[in-house]
């Protein structure tokens, strides 16, 4: 039997460049396994299911960390997609169990459904909390908000306490007013919109 050391497996594995190889590269050995993990999962999206067209992804999420829970730390890149509207609080423990498991994400992006359709008033204070709660955590680089309707000034300024680089696009606040950075002018110096 042939050993190869760890140095050149890693070395393959970052010169695989589609996809389907680097799943098959997961399987090949277990000295394959986490280096093509780290690949694969370097981004995550959570979705939730909008209206009845589609599902959420946060139960298979929440069973893949709970059997793997080392996936978690190679998650660099995460986009959270919100619910439009209420969503069943057992949906919403299972993504606060999920959020609560990422550790590592320096870039994270949170997009409503479509303009109009989210609202941060309708998201349940629990989903809130716990979106909240991830990002004062995470110690992100960036963060992107994208489609959301009605965001308080307390949470934009909360955000801004604890992301260096935020970027804003399609936020609405109050009564349909876009929000610009000119609206925080103590932070203006430190933070992009």
């Amino acid at each position: 039997m042939i050993r190869i050391p760890q140095e050149l497996v890693d070395a393959i594995v970052d010169g695989v460049a589609e996809a389907r190889s680097m799943k098959s590269c997961a399987l090949v050995a277990s000295k394959f396994r986490n280096p093509s993990q780290r690949i694969l999962l370097r981004s995550l999206t959570i979705k939730c299911g909008y209206k009845e067209q589609e599902r959420s992804n946060y139960g298979a999420l929440s069973s893949l960390l709970s059997e793997s829970p080392h996936i978690a730390q190679h998650v660099k890149r995460l986009t959270l997609k919100l619910p439009a509207g209420q969503k069943d609080l057992q949906d919403v423990e299972i993504l606060q169990r999920v959020l609560a498991r990422m550790t590592r994400v320096k870039h994270c992006s949170i997009n409503g459904t479509y303009i109009r359709d989210t609202r941060w008033s309708t998201l349940s204070a629990s989903l809130a909390s716990a979106v909240l709660d991830f990002i004062t955590r995470q110690g992100l680089h960036s963060l992107a908000v994208a489609c959301l309707e009605d965001l308080p000034n307390a949470v934009l300024l909360r955000l801004m306490t604890f992301v260096p680089r935020i970027s804003l696009s399609y936020v609405l606040r109050g009564e349909h007013k876009s929000t610009t950075i000119a609206d925080f002018h103590p932070y203006h110096h430190r933070y992009s919109a």
